[in-house]
């Protein structure tokens, strides 16, 4: 593929004219279901790729004209959208191995740029954040004490919240463990709970918080 590139892209030119671009339900269950990697699970994702799709690659016939637009597109994230798609495409059989390894080699994926930026954080600032949320607002509070205690993600400690069940009985997969979602161990001064959000990207099984108020 490196050394051929150009004889196999002439090669391959027959095989794209006949597919055409099309959001459709399959895909959707594609990008959540079937991948092989990284499912796509969070809906504010999919709506962005939907978007991007509607906008640039709806009604579209695949080319080599195509590829090459999503290739040097100035969004990055129309190249993780267009690679999935033709994911989906080899995975209905609708394009031929030769077409999808041209295709996946010409178009590379988006690149993820490591920046760490050191914030400082004033603990007397965090202590009067607590004390005001406390004092004014129960719910946030309670919120800011669930991510700042367990480690949680916004998402997951509203989620802990919506669906807070603490006498369910639940088994624990894997481990054979039959408990209540919700345990306090009072002489070592924290609870645990089993959320149970399990999956390729950003899992969840259990949040822990101190019993103090």
């Amino acid at each position: 593929m490196e050394n051929f590139r150009e004889d196999l892209r002439k090669m391959l030119s027959l095989s794209l004219a006949h597919v055409s671009f099309k959001w459709e339900p399959g895909f959707e269950e594609f990008l959540k279901e079937r991948k092989k990697r990284r499912r796509v699970l969070d809906p504010e994702t999919i709506a962005y790729y939907k978007s991007l799709f509607k906008r640039h690659l709806e009604g579209k016939t695949l080319s080599e004209e195509l590829v090459n637009y999503v290739a040097n597109h100035e969004n990055k994230w129309l190249r993780n959208v267009f690679r999935q798609y033709i994911q989906y495409l080899y995975y209905l059989r609708r394009i031929p191995p030769e077409t999808y390894g041209w295709i996946m080699e010409v178009v590379p994926s988006r690149s993820y740029k490591l920046d760490v930026r050191p914030y400082p954080i004033d603990l007397e600032d965090v202590a009067k954040t607590l004390k005001y949320l406390e004092e004014n607002h129960e719910l946030y509070y309670l919120i800011y004490r669930l991510m700042l205690e367990g480690g949680l993600r916004l998402s997951h400690a509203l989620l802990l919240i919506e669906t807070f069940s603490p006498k369910e009985l639940v088994e624990i997969p894997g481990v054979g463990l039959e408990t209540t979602r919700l345990v306090c161990f009072s002489d070592k001064g924290f609870c645990r709970y089993y959320v149970g959000i399990r999956g390729s990207q950003k899992p969840c099984e259990w949040a822990y918080f101190s019993t103090k108020r």
